[in-house]
């Protein structure tokens, strides 16, 4: 007879893993959990970044960081200084390793790769049944930590697209000391493309090309790019490409639901989490620490009253303004070198950082407005009023 869980997690990355590991730490008052994961194994595949801010969770984890960070672009180049508040990068390795060591450490938690799910199914009240491709499961809830499908235009009012390698030159070729967090140099047409550099010493860094675009963007569209601004930063030389990164996050999801789709009746629970569910800021894309500040409610939910829950919702004002910036990046997309730095050259750098990394307080949030230049955001403002109220509640929601 099939085991029944407590638990299964759909999904083995960030979020999957992030759950599973906090509710390993709850020894043998964790739940009986299993993760399905459809890969056949972990490697180091991205990078995921933040601010250090008041409230960062894993710092444990963070394996390099920087004081500093420069945005380039509209024949200007602003420089901050952010050793306050440093820019924190996490290898992918390192995050999967910790987990999956924590998740090995308690043998009420399972995990089983090579198992990509088919489909997931209500077998009557207090049981949900999870088909796999390693078999079938059942358990009373299910976190489900997949996209909901494909990205698609529509679905989103941008996309970010990125593909980067990490490079490795014989020569010092890097300043070790700052990220390039966009360079807007060499960026084709009207296409909203920049540069992101993040140098581990001075011969090695991650280099990365990010589009925001209405569509999402293929790999092969952007390696042209990538080579391009490689044949820019070290003109003449090849170096070692010791991994690639790629990537497509949403931003600002179109008549999603807040905190995903989430189903049951707290007895038996089906509940979207990861990006796909709310786990990623809709003007950013960054998604890392939102992901451990649910992992933990979410793991804290279950211990005491049994049933997951989903990422909490944006708070109505931050919402609303991300959807308005975003809207203003979609409809014109060359102001985007401006924008950006006039934003990080003109408000209070803790302001900005809080504002960009959901720590914002009231004040933070009129520094941030008031850096900005009004005229796109009050033509984009009116455009959404003349919009159906359907609009509106996208906003909100995304």
């Amino acid at each position: 007879m099939r085991s029944h869980h407590d638990l299964i997690i759909i999904g083995g990355g960030c979020a999957g893993l992030s759950l599973a590991a906090r509710l390993s730490s709850y020894g043998e008052d964790a739940p009986r959990t299993l993760v399905v994961d459809s890969r056949a194994g972990y490697s180091n595949d991205r990078t995921w970044c933040f601010w250090r801010l008041p409230g960062t969770l894993a710092q444990e984890l963070v394996e390099y960081e920087w004081s500093q960070f420069r945005i380039a672009g509209a024949g200007k180049e602003v420089r901050v200084d952010c050793s306050a508040t440093p820019y924190c990068a996490i290898p992918a390795e390192r995050f999967y390793w910790n987990s999956l060591a924590a998740i090995s450490g308690n043998e009420r938690i399972g995990l089983v790769n090579q198992a990509p799910v088919h489909g997931v199914v209500g077998g009557g009240p207090g049981r949900w049944e999870v088909e796999t491709a390693a078999g079938s499961y059942s358990a009373t809830n299910v976190v489900d930590t997949r996209p909901a499908r494909a990205p698609r235009q529509g679905d989103a009012l941008l996309w970010q697209s990125f593909l980067g390698v990490e490079v490795e030159y014989e020569k010092g070729s890097f300043d070790a000391r700052q990220v390039t967090l966009m360079d807007f140099g060499g960026t084709p047409g009207q296409r909203m493309v920049f540069t992101y550099i993040l140098p581990f010493d001075a011969r090695r860094a991650l280099v990365e090309i990010t589009e925001f675009s209405p569509y999402a963007v293929v790999p092969g569209e952007l390696q042209p790019l990538l080579r391009g601004a490689l044949d820019r930063l070290v003109p003449g030389r090849e170096g070692r490409v010791v991994r690639t990164e790629s990537g497509v996050l949403p931003m600002g999801m179109l008549g999603a639901s807040p905190g995903g789709v989430q189903w049951g009746d707290g007895r038996w629970s089906y509940v979207q989490a990861g990006v796909a569910g709310g786990g990623a800021r809709s003007c950013t894309g960054y998604a890392f620490q939102r992901i451990q500040r649910w992992a933990e409610r979410c793991a804290l939910q279950i211990r005491e009253h049994g049933s997951p829950v989903g990422h909490a919702k944006d708070p109505v004002t931050l919402a609303f303004l991300d959807h308005l910036f975003l809207r203003v990046l979609r409809d014109r997309p060359q102001l985007a070198p401006q924008l950006f730095a006039q934003l990080f050259g003109k408000a209070a750098t803790g302001s900005v950082l809080r504002f960009l990394g959901d720590w914002a307080t009231a004040a933070d949030i009129v520094r941030v407005v008031a850096a900005l230049p009004p005229g796109p955001f009050v033509k984009a403002l009116m455009s959404l009023c003349a919009e159906p109220a359907a609009a509106w509640r996208e906003s909100l929601v995304s």
